[in-house]
C-alpha cells in the first residue's frame, strides 16, 4: 500500500461584509481521499480503478492582520494559523508524502516535494499574497480555497480487508450506543436489534447466537416492562414487604438443573438453574435464582413470570 497527496492553494473571490469591524481572511480545505488498485493487469495503459472516493471540506476564518506580513518561518503568527488548522481538521491520513501545485505558474505549474512544515509555511504564502493583493485592498473579507487529493495505491483485497475492519468497528461502536440508549429508557424495534445482531453475529463479534441473542441485550430488561402499566391497579415500581422476602421458600438444586427434559433457567438472568444453586420456589410455582429474586422484589412486588402481586411496602 502507498500514498500521496497533491496539495495546491489560490485566491478565490468572496461576497464582501463591509459591516465587519476588522479584515477576516477565510480558509477553506477541500480534501478529497480516493482508493485507487494498485494491481491494473496486463493493460496498464489504462488509469487504475477507483475502489472507493470521499471528500469532506473545513473552513476556518482569522484576522487577516497577521497574513499581512510577508514573514511565513515557524516562528511566524501566520504559520502557527495554518498549523492549527491542519491540526483542526483531524485528516484521516498523514501528511507525509506531499507534492506541492503551484498554480501561479499557470499553464506550467510545477510538483515539488514538501515536508509538513514547507506546506504550511506554502499555504501561509498564499495567504499572505491574497490579503497584501492590491486588488483586495479595503475588502473585509479575503478567501484562500486549499485543495487535497489523497491517494492511496492499495489491492482490491487489502481494500476489502480494511473494509470489513471499518465495519466491525461500526458494528461495535453500535451496539455499544444502543445499549447506552436503552439504559437511559429508549426503546428501539425488536426488528432492528435482531438485525443488528444478526450482523455481529457474521462478523463473528457475537460467540454464542443462541445464548447472546437475550444476553447481549443486558441481562436484566425482565421482559422489557413490555406491560401496560398504567392498566394495572397498583402502581408497578413497589418494593415487596420485607418481611415477605426473608419469607421465602428456599431449596438447594440437585440434580444436574433439568425438568422434564428442558433445561431449567432463570428469567430474570436469563442463565441456567445448576446443581448447587439456591433457587426461590415462589407460591405460585415459578422458581428463580435466590439473589435473583430478592433484588426483583426489592422493586417489584409481582412475580416476574405471572405478576401474582404480593403484599408491598405501601400496602
Amino acid at each position: 500500500m502507498s500514498h500521496q497527496t497533491l496539495v495546491s492553494a489560490m485566491s478565490t473571490p468572496v461576497l464582501d461584509d463591509p459591516s465587519l469591524s476588522q479584515p477576516l481572511v477565510i480558509i477553506s480545505c477541500d480534501v478529497q481521499l480516493c482508493y485507487l488498485q494498485s494491481e491494473v493487469g496486463e493493460r496498464t495503459e489504462f488509469p487504475p480503478r477507483v475502489l472507493d472516493h470521499r471528500t469532506f471540506s473545513y473552513r476556518a476564518e482569522h484576522p487577516s492582520a497577521p497574513f499581512a506580513s510577508c514573514d511565513h518561518l515557524l516562528s511566524s503568527p501566520s504559520w502557527a494559523i495554518v498549523s492549527s488548522m491542519l491540526d483542526d481538521m483531524r485528516l484521516p491520513f498523514l501528511l507525509d508524502r506531499l507534492r506541492w501545485l503551484d498554480l501561479s505558474a499557470g499553464t506550467k505549474a510545477t510538483k515539488k516535494c514538501l515536508t509538513h512544515d514547507e506546506l504550511v509555511s506554502e499555504i501561509a504564502r498564499v495567504a499572505s499574497s491574497a490579503v497584501n493583493n492590491p486588488r483586495n485592498e479595503g475588502r473585509k473579507r479575503t478567501k484562500v480555497a486549499v485543495s487535497m487529493i489523497h491517494k492511496v495505491m492499495i489491492t482490491e483485497l487489502e481494500f476489502r480487508e480494511m473494509r470489513a475492519q471499518l465495519r466491525r468497528l461500526e458494528l461495535r461502536y453500535l451496539h455499544s450506543w444502543m445499549l447506552e440508549e436503552e439504559e437511559r429508557g429508549r426503546r428501539f424495534p425488536i426488528l432492528e436489534r435482531r438485525f443488528l445482531l444478526s450482523l455481529m453475529r457474521q462478523e463473528g463479534l457475537v460467540a454464542n447466537p443462541d445464548h447472546d441473542r437475550e444476553d447481549v441485550w443486558r441481562r436484566s430488561r425482565i421482559r422489557r416492562e413490555s406491560l401496560d402499566q398504567s392498566a394495572r391497579r397498583v402502581s408497578y415500581f413497589e418494593a415487596a414487604r420485607e418481611s415477605i422476602i426473608r419469607s421465602l421458600n428456599t431449596v438447594v438444586v440437585e440434580g444436574d438443573g433439568r425438568l422434564s427434559g428442558q433445561e431449567l433457567k432463570c428469567v430474570i438472568c436469563i442463565e441456567e438453574i445448576a446443581m448447587g444453586n439456591q433457587l426461590v420456589r415462589m407460591d405460585c410455582s415459578h422458581e428463580f435464582h435466590k439473589n435473583c429474586i430478592e433484588a426483583w422484589l426489592r422493586i417489584h412486588h409481582t412475580c416476574p413470570l405471572c405478576r401474582r402481586e404480593l403484599p408491598s411496602e405501601k400496602s
